[in-house]
């Protein structure tokens, strides 16, 4: 961007730049980056820093400043307000490219296997075959707005209904090395990254849980799964919240937002949970139904208590007549027992459709059924205008379009102060979580009370973790009060805080004062409560009942909250896990 303001008025006289000279220079770039492809870091690992400069010197003057705009666009992985259909991109470049890259989820190799295609079968097509190693693509996921809604989705169909665990996606290659003749474990993150060193503490599990110590007769060429990485504490013997999987797991060799955590408890632990198999020797699973792919995943995988299991499932036929009613009492059994929610997966569907697509999955959560998530009223005490933004949703120049969700501090004796008080941001919410009514509503509310943000102004102390440009440019001396949604509570990266994950603004209160809104020191209590609340007897009695409904599931939920009694949780192990 210095390139461009200090010589972007020198237009070089040297040829238009090529799209293979762009490509060339960016892939140089993102060499430099830790967060990068393997492969590609290897591939320019003598890359000299100070000629890069000048390269990107001399290929911003050779653009327009048309181009210049979508090159950084480019850099900064956000054409907005363009949109640009993946699916007909890649179509654009080989008709058969996209079932190829279900399978092969790397252009290099789908590519290479669409010109051995051509040249060896005179362009006919074969059964593609998953290689260990480079990954296959993820499944595509619906989320379920109702118990009705997710039970349609699935209709007329047998379904494997799973608990949705809290974790990071991993996608497990095992192979042969043709060398050392010694097994090769290679993990993949949803992101489609080599996290192989960045959860090495997983892989003595795998290797015990398959066999792959040695090639052994489990396991005799290779085998692709799928699994969730989640956080086992051999105390509470249950599986711990997201936040605490950051303290085991590095990113690119890095540990990341873990500064403002505790130490790590040596009683907790990495654990995988396998629910899919893509590949197992001769077996190509892909194109096997779901039912044949667990129980080739029964046999493969010996579970590890703690460390390694199958994940959670149960049969429902959804043909019946009652197949929303048993939908509602698992439901209903996964709010109780505190799960994320629940997966729906076709028992007869093969993982890569009859046209090369992936299949679908359906998520039943709870923030996304109305009256089931977890919600906080909270204040709006500040805005900010993102250019873009506003012009993709044909709003006034300047309209602020991101909003920062605060709590007001209290003191020791949990009174708000009245004079300078002081708010401490949890959150921002922005479109499509935030309706463009109430976008309105709050630009209209704001600018009757703004006045420029200052992290030491006299009439508003803020309290953050955000920095840069996540900083709101406004604060409101008159907060609004909001209700926010979200699915459960959670510490961000370097935060001492609770918050809720994924918040959606619902509704703006007029008719309640500031006071309302909830303070700094009631999330822990709401989080213990709603975390580690025992499951009451009612409410596994309301989820048995043959004639549950989707108002009793909400009825069985809300019983379960107001009528368990909270673990006893010291508040000071709180604060010192917060402090840490």
């Amino acid at each position: 961007m210095q390139a461009v303001a200090e010589y972007g008025a020198q237009r070089s006289s040297r040829a238009p730049l090529t799209i293979t000279e762009l490509d060339h220079n960016l892939d140089q770039v993102a060499a430099l980056c830790d967060f990068s492809d393997v492969e590609l870091r290897k591939r320019y690992s003598q890359l000299d820093r100070s000629s890069l400069s000048s390269q990107l010197t001399s290929m911003f003057q050779r653009m327009s400043s048309l181009e210049v705009k979508w090159v950084v666009r480019l850099l900064l992985k956000d054409l907005t307000p363009a949109t640009v259909p993946q699916e007909l991109m890649v179509e654009l470049v080989h008709q058969s490219l996209p079932p190829v890259l279900s399978v092969l989820d790397s252009f290099p190799k789908a590519l290479s296997h669409l010109q051995e295609r051509e040249s060896t079968c005179s362009g006919q097509a074969r059964p593609l075959v998953p290689q260990a190693g480079t990954r296959v693509s993820l499944p595509h996921f619906e989320k379920a707005r109702s118990i009705k809604h997710g039970h349609s989705l699935m209709r007329g169909q047998e379904v494997s209904v799973e608990r949705k665990y809290d974790g990071e996606y991993c996608q497990v290659h095992i192979w042969q090395d043709s060398n050392s003749r010694k097994p090769v474990i290679k993990l993949f993150s949803k992101s489609g990254r080599d996290s192989t060193i960045d959860r090495d503490p997983i892989l003595p599990t795998i290797r015990q849980c398959l066999g792959a110590s040695r090639m052994a007769d489990r396991v005799q060429k290779h085998c692709v799964l799928v699994g969730e990485l989640v956080v086992w504490s051999d105390v509470v013997r249950d599986i711990m919240p997201f936040h605490k999987i950051r303290r085991h797991v590095t990113r690119a060799g890095r540990r990341l937002g873990y500064q403002k955590d505790s130490s790590t408890d040596p009683d907790e632990h990495l654990m995988i949970v396998f629910h899919d198999i893509l590949l197992w020797d001769d077996h190509i699973c892909i194109y096997e139904t779901y039912r044949q792919r667990r129980q080739h995943l029964q046999k493969l995988v010996q579970s590890v208590p703690g460390r390694a299991a199958i994940g959670r499932q149960i049969v429902l036929d959804f043909t019946a007549t009652r197949g929303t009613s048993a939908l509602a009492r698992e439901m209903a059994y996964a709010l109780s027992q505190r799960w994320e929610g629940l997966v729906l997966k076709a028992c007869r569907d093969p993982y890569i459709g009859v046209h090369g697509g992936v299949t679908q999955y359906v998520k039943v959560k709870k923030d996304y059924i109305p009256g089931l998530g977890d919600s906080v009223d909270l204040l709006v005490i500040g805005g900010r205008c993102d250019p873009v933004a506003a012009a993709s949703l044909s709003l006034m120049p300047g309209t602020w379009t991101s909003f920062f969700l605060a709590c007001q501090e209290v003191d020791q004796e949990g009174c708000r102060v009245e004079f300078s008080p002081s708010f401490h941001i949890v959150g921002t919410v922005s479109h499509p979580s935030i309706s463009i009514s109430n976008i309105h509503f709050l630009n209209a509310h704001g600018r009757l009370s703004q006045f420029q943000f200052s992290m030491t102004g006299q009439q508003m102390q803020i309290l953050t973790e955000l920095t840069g440009r996540s900083l709101p440019t406004h604060l409101f001396s008159q907060a609004a009060v909001v209700e926010v949604i979200g699915a459960g509570f959670d510490r961000p990266s370097n935060a001492r805080y609770l918050t809720l994950r994924f918040p959606r603004m619902l509704k703006v209160h007029l008719d309640r004062p500031p006071g309302d809104a909830i303070g700094s020191v009631i999330p822990k209590r709401i989080k213990r409560r709603a975390s580690f609340s025992p499951v009451h007897s009612s409410t596994i009695k309301k989820c048995r009942r043959a004639d549950v409904t989707t108002k009793a599931l909400g009825e069985a939920y809300t019983q379960s909250m107001e009528e368990s009694n909270p673990m006893e949780i010291p508040d000071s192990q709180e604060d010192a896990e917060g402090a840490g």
